[in-house]
């Protein structure tokens, strides 16, 4: 079956999930995010993937996926 659309951003579905921590930890995320130049929710997945060891390859951006520490 051929795929319409935009590609998926990871190679894969993804899905909504809510999470909740203390505000002070949101805005130092944020602002992480916007230091790097990613949105807040790509940041932290990015995070999660490095500190759990998972490729995030195979994407649309698949050339730009070096993870930043």
């Amino acid at each position: 079956m051929a795929s319409h659309g935009r590609p998926h951003r990871w190679g894969e579905p993804t899905s909504a999930v809510s999470v909740r921590w203390p505000e002070s930890h949101r805005e130092f995320y944020a602002q992480r995010a916007q230091e790097l130049g990613m949105p807040f929710s790509e940041y932290v997945i990015r995070e999660m993937a490095e500190r759990h060891g998972l490729d995030l390859s195979g994407g649309e951006d698949s050339d730009q996926l070096q993870l930043t520490a």
